[in-house]
């Protein structure tokens, strides 16, 4: 049985801007799916995937002047002490990747669908128990917590609490993963 976030599925025929459209033409706000920075359909987007995929149509594992330029434009707006990139295709490589480096992540949140980021999730943990080097605290929630300064504080107690967790069992801290939304 495939696990799905909702009771009833709903059949997407469409999307644009902020927005996603099904079968019967019912519009619906789209906050969730992995577009919503740009939105759905974005011109300026479009037209940067037609082009590029009318020249060469690649991952960065080969050099490419664009990548290369991309990379470089990235970068220069990072502290002088990040000075590189790793490009991937999906959230959950992403985080594949984060995961080599960092043990504490938010509860109650969905970081990908990978092994070795379903170590982050607590909707479906994973078979034989979470690695030994993974924290998970209690992701910030001022939906349901009005006081922000309360919020903040209780967050920032939980990851001081994780972060002496991991030095005391001899790990240390690489960093966070939070979710995005």
């Amino acid at each position: 049985k495939s696990q799905l976030f909702y009771d009833e599925p709903v059949h997407l025929v469409r999307g644009e801007g902020v927005w996603l459209y099904d079968a019967d033409g019912r519009k619906y706000l789209d906050a969730y799916n992995n577009v919503a920075h740009v939105g759905h359909c974005h011109p300026h987007v479009v037209e940067a995937l037609c082009r590029q995929a009318s020249l060469l149509n690649t991952h960065t594992r080969y050099l490419h002047t664009a990548i290369l330029d991309y990379v470089e434009r990235l970068t220069a707006t990072f502290d002088a002490s990040l000075s590189s990139a790793i490009l991937t295709c999906t959230g959950s490589e992403a985080n594949d990747i984060a995961l080599r480096m960092a043990v504490i992540a938010t509860d109650a949140t969905y970081h990908g669908n990978t092994t070795a980021v379903s170590q982050l999730s607590t909707r479906m943990p994973p078979v034989g128990g979470r690695a030994r080097n993974v924290r998970l605290v209690p992701a910030p929630d001022s939906y349901r917590h009005q006081d922000a300064m309360a919020n903040g504080k209780a967050f920032g107690d939980a990851v001081r609490e994780a972060i002496a967790s991991l030095e005391q069992d001899g790990i240390g801290l690489s960093g966070i993963i939070l979710c995005p939304l």
